[in-house]
């Protein structure tokens, strides 16, 4: 029993440093009020966790104990392989508390079960432990050499002192008493630092997908002093010109599914896996610095169409069509001035019920397609059918127009699980595979574009490409697919608007907006000057205007982003991280220290106004209906 025990002794050694410097960093790095009570409960849960591991660690003792009573002979070296595994556990949960300590430091919270999950489910579990242990690597290697060496001596010095039973005893009862600490958590007494939390079991309880937004009786701020931000720029005379420039246009709106900005060549990458959306910007406006308010399709749909920040929370306008409509929308202005109307999506129709939404606020959609109408052939084995085929539908809809027309084109290629239909790079991981999926879609574009060129109707089209939010690849420990945080890879996304006939030659516009900016600016290059709701002409804004965001990922979040500040407050755990990109492009090193307590709770006031304010101006714009 001696080197399990041992590697109990060193185990439990760990968790006593742990915790309560977990407990000092919510205070001094998260800024978060640690209470008397919470410094009795810090190891009730850790208790738990390690008087069960050292109801394991005991077997070896009790194999030989029951055998002796029976009178049978266990071979030693049964017993010395179980002991020598034991002590393994032992040492291999000690290192998993030491890379939760290093995860507390950054995050203000342990690693959780979905994180670990995603993680292994993006087959970058490599790279996740490189990044987990990045910064710290040779902090965590020298720990674990140190435990490792005091688990020889401790095992040397039980054989000597011949106690192994007494301390196993003493241990029991000192863990008994610290798991009392647990009381007054579950009586309600403690227990909302996320320091209280045990990593293991953070490691497997079940833990929430998403969350909706604030508890419902989280205190609100008053909204006395709380104005959305103005732009920050002025329109120069030759992005003035472009008003209505595109007057009488047909409208393509093409939305790529799960697209990062930093994915393109068309911002900088080496590797191209989009060059015909490369190609096609030489006539174009590409956008340097545009933002969704929430990485969630839906919030993209509503902002886009309504002009508006999106609720906040997890529910959605798109999925309320009843409350819908009648109102306003891009589709509508463009409705009133003989413009006929197509969506296509390549997923069910009533994904995120976007066909009953868009019907709602258009007046009548002339046609809407999805899986069901565009045939077997377009149903995929997975999640996403094959852009071309809608391509192939809305260009032959597209021929029968008399007028000028508005068309949505949702193009799902790059949604996870990253099965491409067409493929350009060979597939060693998940990157290779997420570019395949982006070269699919890529491929779709450059057909619809070539048909609108042998059409001749090429300098008729006004085109706007953008991506419904970013995607995360496993670059953060456990951020998969959308991302749960705010990370630019999530809500920094690819924009670019197209035109032979607007454009003569490529420009860049570095602005920063958010999706809600698209409506005004689409309205005023096609003459429209009275833009809509919460909507401001992207080329009035400036590169380093504010924006907010949120995230229901999880559990739920609020950010800013200001000047080249990301400020990101975790209501449920009290945690705020402050990255500041200038210096920290990857958004690697949580800056929140060089915030003082009051400026800490100041922006964090400032997002639960913002959160609030938008909550009530979208029910006095869109009223519920009864």
């Amino acid at each position: 029993m001696r080197r399990p025990l041992a590697g109990m002794l060193v185990l439990t050694a760990a968790v006593a440093a742990l915790k309560p410097c977990a407990l000092a960093m919510s205070a001094l790095r998260f800024g978060r009020t640690v209470l008397l009570i919470d410094i009795v409960a810090v190891y009730g849960r850790d208790a738990i966790v390690l008087l069960a591991t050292l109801a394991v660690v005991s077997l070896p003792a009790l194999i030989v104990k029951g055998a002796s009573v029976a009178g049978v002979r266990v071979p030693a070296t049964s017993l010395q392989g179980l002991s020598n595994l034991l002590a393994g556990l032992c040492l291999a949960l000690t290192a998993y508390y030491l890379i939760a300590g290093y995860a507390f430091w950054e995050w203000g919270a342990f690693i959780n079960r979905h994180e670990i999950k995603a993680a292994i489910r993006a087959r970058a579990v490599a790279g996740v432990v490189a990044y987990a242990l990045s910064v710290k690597l040779a902090l965590v290697l020298a720990l674990t050499a140190l435990a490792v060496a005091m688990v020889a001596l401790l095992s040397r010095w039980l054989a000597r002192a011949g106690r192994p039973p007494k301390v196993a005893r003493t241990l029991a009862a000192a863990l008994a008493v610290a798991a009392f600490g647990l009381a007054p958590q579950l009586s309600g007494g403690g227990g909302g630092d996320p320091a209280l939390s045990s990593p293991v079991i953070q490691a497997v309880a079940p833990q929430p997908f998403h969350s909706d937004g604030l508890p419902g009786d989280w205190p609100r701020p008053s909204l006395a002093d709380f104005r959305l931000p103005a732009p920050g720029g002025t329109i120069k005379a030759e992005e003035a010109s472009l008003f209505g420039a595109a007057d009488g246009l047909d409208v393509i709106i093409v939305v790529l599914e799960s697209v990062r900005r930093a994915s393109l060549g068309l911002y900088g990458r080496a590797r191209d896996p989009m060059p015909n959306l490369t190609r096609l910007s030489e006539h174009g406006i590409v956008f340097t610095n545009a933002y969704v308010n929430q990485p969630r399709s839906c919030k993209t749909m509503a902002s886009l169409m309504l002009g508006i920040y999106p609720d906040p929370r997890l529910r959605a306008l798109t999925w309320q069509d009843e409350r819908m409509e009648g109102h306003e929308s891009l589709l509508s202005r463009l409705r009133e001035r003989g413009y006929s109307s197509y969506f296509g999506i390549m997923a069910d129709h009533d994904a995120d019920n976007y066909t009953a939404f868009l019907q709602a606020v258009s007046g009548g959609l002339d046609r809407a397609v999805g899986f069901e109408e565009l045939g077997p052939s377009a149903r995929p084995t997975v999640t996403t059918g094959d852009d071309l085929i809608l391509i192939e539908d809305y260009l032959g809809w597209y021929q029968r127009q008399a007028g000028p027309s508005v068309a949505v084109l949702w193009l799902m290629g790059a949604h996870f699980p990253y099965d491409a239909h067409r493929k350009s790079f060979a597939e060693n991981d998940i990157v290779d595979r997420y570019d395949n999926c982006l070269y699919a879609s890529d491929v779709a574009i450059g057909a619809l574009f070539a048909e609108l060129e042998r059409m001749g109707r090429s300098e008729r089209v006004l085109a706007l490409v953008l991506a419904d939010h970013g995607e995360a690849l496993a670059e953060k420990t456990g951020d998969t697919i959308h991302g749960k945080l705010f990370y630019d890879y999530s809500v920094r996304v690819p924009c670019v608007l197209l035109g032979r006939g607007v454009f003569s030659k490529a420009q860049q516009c570095s602005a920063r907006f958010q999706v809600k900016d698209l409506t005004a600016t689409l309205l005023s290059l096609l003459g429209d000057p009275s833009g809509m709701r919460q909507s401001q002409n992207i080329f009035g804004k400036h590169p380093d205007d504010p924006i907010y965001m949120s995230n229901v990922f999880q559990d739920f979040k609020l950010a800013k982003l200001a000047g080249s500040e990301k400020f990101v407050f975790r209501p449920g755990i009290r945690a705020s991280y402050l990255y500041d990109t200038s210096e920290d492009a990857e958004e690697a090193t949580n800056r929140i220290d060089r915030l003082d307590r009051e400026e800490i709770q100041r922006r964090q006031r400032e997002l639960l106004q913002w959160y609030y304010y938008q909550i009530e101006y979208l029910e006095r714009e869109f009223p519920p209906v009864p």
